[in-house]
């Protein structure tokens, strides 16, 4: 019993530290100074599942939510987002398509963030649609990376669903988080 508690402190500390290299900030400038946008754009999907299977791992990895929502808002624009936008006048059922994907891309960011700040405020994302600004002055500027990133995927999915009611009526959400 005690070897089986051993060899699960030591996974949880191995994937600790996997998770650590990946949602290091610092290291994500490997994307983005990369110069060849094409092998970022390939590269980015196995990352975002490598984080999520990290963060299937180590639940309670806030660096690693924060990590996976910037990673999951960015993929949203830079490429999937974009590409709808080139190909609106030319493939209009591709870049509809597009779109939606983008939408469920940006929303997945946000819920990762969204996660990573409940590990701190139980029931975040009720408490923002009860009582919003009580929960914003709750945070303190550790939360500021993560409040930004479900804002970012919040608005983003917005911007690519703007005829989704339910979801453009909870824009007055996202302005209070981006102030």
């Amino acid at each position: 019993m005690l070897l089986a508690s051993g060899c699960g402190a030591l996974r949880r500390a191995e994937i600790r530290n996997a998770a650590r290299v990946f949602s290091d900030h610092p290291g994500s400038n490997v994307f983005v100074q990369d110069n060849d946008p094409e092998l970022i754009r390939d590269a980015l999907p196995f990352v975002l599942k490598t984080y999520e299977a990290l963060l299937a791992s180590d639940p309670k990895n806030r660096d690693l939510y924060l990590a996976t929502a910037d990673a999951f808002a960015r993929y949203a624009s830079a490429f999937v987002h974009a590409e709808a936008e080139r190909l609106e006048k030319v493939d209009f059922q591709r870049a509809q398509y597009l779109r939606r994907r983008a939408t469920k891309l940006y929303l997945r960011g946000r819920n990762y963030a969204v996660a990573g700040l409940t590990l701190d405020y139980p029931d975040f994302e009720k408490r923002l649609r009860e009582d919003l600004q009580r929960i914003l002055h709750a945070l303190s500027e550790k939360d500021v990376p993560l409040l930004f990133w479900a804002a970012a995927g919040w608005a983003g999915a917005i911007s690519t669903d703007v005829n989704n009611m339910s979801l453009v009526a909870e824009l007055p959400i996202v302005e209070a988080m981006m102030r």
